[in-house]
């Protein structure tokens, strides 16, 4: 398989837009808040795009309009829509603040978590089926138990960048910074819940080496094509996007001068896009298939 790229410019200040996969064209652009955009999910069921913003706020858009605002009272860097209840959302923020919402009734939160001993910014957040893992700039947890939340750490050692996760083979991606002399790296994590005891476990399964300097906070992702796995994170000294291959598939570098902010994957008609935004532009890549 082989990727070839298309490019746009993009200016994300506040607003996001809606990009064709199929002829490349921008469509409508939605302006949404008045400071930078740090995060935006979308939820399936219910067809509403979340989005948070260094400006404190939650906007909530309901095809394509937008229908809530919710003011936090911190600058938002991360959402997720929960898991199993497709009304409820939970957004993190500076102060290391989680608060989980109800879009019936977005007023107030449902609740408000935070660990004393990380006060860093939420930099991700990924509702699953064993809870709520969530990634600051100084360490990763998973929140167990539901209404009662209670924090277990990840056995893997910052400062971070981002973290995913991949309902299918329930695996954690933990994008670590680097720091002094050591590169940057991805921690995958396997998530399964003890037979004996219930409680969930964390099995370090692979490691990557990533970018030498990380000044950009980048985060990485999935890509999945028929037959193939991979994981792909923007390596700024090398100017380069990687994607490492899992379960016996080939690794690819892919070019990209511009520092990706964020770096995402879809199944478009069959096709695997995958996206890297910068500051200024949008770079894709459509897997091409080959005789080889």
């Amino acid at each position: 398989m082989e990727i070839c790229s298309r490019e746009k410019p993009r200016n994300m200040q506040g607003q996001w837009v809606k990009v064709s996969c199929v002829d490349y064209k921008l469509g409508q652009f939605v302006h949404l808040h008045p400071k930078p955009i740090r995060d935006i999910t979308y939820s399936q069921p219910r067809d509403l795009l979340l989005s948070v913003s260094l400006d404190s706020s939650v906007r909530i858009v309901e095809r394509g309009i937008p229908s809530s605002t919710i003011n936090c009272g911190v600058p938002l860097w991360s959402c997720s829509w929960d898991y199993l209840r497709s009304n409820e959302f939970y957004v993190g923020g500076v102060g290391g603040v989680i608060c989980q919402y109800d879009v019936r009734n977005p007023t107030t939160y449902l609740q408000r978590l935070t660990v004393p001993d990380d006060l860093s910014p939420v930099v991700s957040l990924c509702s699953t089926e064993f809870g709520l893992l969530s990634c600051q700039l100084n360490s990763c947890r998973l929140w167990v138990g539901g209404r009662q939340w209670e924090p277990r750490p990840l056995p893997v050692e910052g400062p971070f960048m981002s973290l995913c996760y991949d309902n299918e083979s329930h695996r954690a991606l933990v994008s670590g910074r680097s720091s002094g002399a050591e590169r940057s790296k991805l921690t995958l994590c396997k998530l399964k819940a003890s037979m004996l005891s219930g409680e969930v476990l964390f099995d370090v399964e692979q490691t990557f080496s990533g970018s030498a300097r990380s000044p950009t906070m980048s985060r990485s992702t999935w890509v999945k094509a028929p037959g193939a796995s991979w994981v792909a994170a923007h390596s700024e000294s090398e100017s380069a996007l990687y994607l490492h291959g899992l379960d016996g598939a080939r690794t690819m570098t892919l070019p990209a001068a511009e520092p990706a902010l964020d770096v995402c994957a879809a199944q478009l008609n069959g096709d695997t896009v995958l996206a890297a935004l910068s500051a200024s532009r949008l770079r894709l890549y459509k897997a091409v298939p080959t005789n080889s």
